[in-house]
């Protein structure tokens, strides 16, 4: 029996995605395999776990060695195995600053996204799980937030920076869409006579609505 392995190498953070392996037993009837983990069958919490399809879920934590074989035996023959190398980084973990903000229509915000480690910083950024929606305003590839000109039905949007090293992992901010403040007075107009009194009331809407106070002046 002969055993090949694919792929022969892989290299994940720890916690990261399943890395599928696949297989293939050439010489005899029979050609199902086992797998293993650095000769544990099936592997273990801490080098990481492989199920009878080939796919390898990494561990949680880094383990020591940092580098993990997988390996895949013939049912048939079990002298006859092939394996491959799986290296692991520290897990990649996703910070977005600010978490949140409140914007008036088509102002701007900048959002900035903190990869660690840093081997590979990049991001892909998103609205509402989108590449692009236009409804709820634009996002460059910087991270600069532009809110829609009109505001939508719903006032709150979701960005996120999404590692492109690991898209298990990403980190969001919440921007709330405001109206701009406007304030209206009743009546409009008076006619007092000399020490006598008019009392008006002042209507205050959009903003976030956590402020409806106004100051009067004559």
């Amino acid at each position: 029996a002969t055993v090949a392995i694919s792929p022969t190498t892989a290299t994940t953070d720890a916690g990261g995605a399943p890395i599928p392996f696949a297989a293939s037993v050439t010489g005899v009837s029979n050609t199902a395999v086992t797998w293993s983990v650095n000769g544990v069958a099936g592997g273990n919490a801490t080098v990481g776990t492989v199920d009878a399809n080939g796919n390898y879920t990494p561990p949680a934590t880094l383990p020591s060695p940092a580098t993990v074989t997988v390996t895949a035996t013939s049912a048939a023959d079990t002298t006859k195995s092939a394996s491959a190398q799986v290296t692991l980084t520290p897990t990649i973990a996703v910070t977005l600053s600010p978490t949140t903000a409140s914007l008036l229509p088509g102002a701007t915000q900048q959002f900035t996204a903190t990869v660690t480690p840093a081997n590979n910083t990049a991001v892909t950024w998103t609205i509402n799980g989108k590449a692009s929606d236009p409804t709820f305003g634009s996002l460059s590839t910087s991270g600069l937030y532009t809110a829609p000109a009109t505001l939508p039905a719903t006032n709150t949007v979701t960005i996120a920076a999404v590692s492109q090293a690991d898209p298990q992992r990403s980190a969001s901010a919440t921007v709330t869409l405001i109206a701009p403040i406007a304030v209206t007075i009743t009546p409009t107009t008076a006619t007092v006579n000399v020490n006598s009194t008019q009392a008006f009331q002042a209507a205050v809407t959009g903003g976030d609505g956590t402020n409806l106070n106004v100051n009067w002046s004559v």
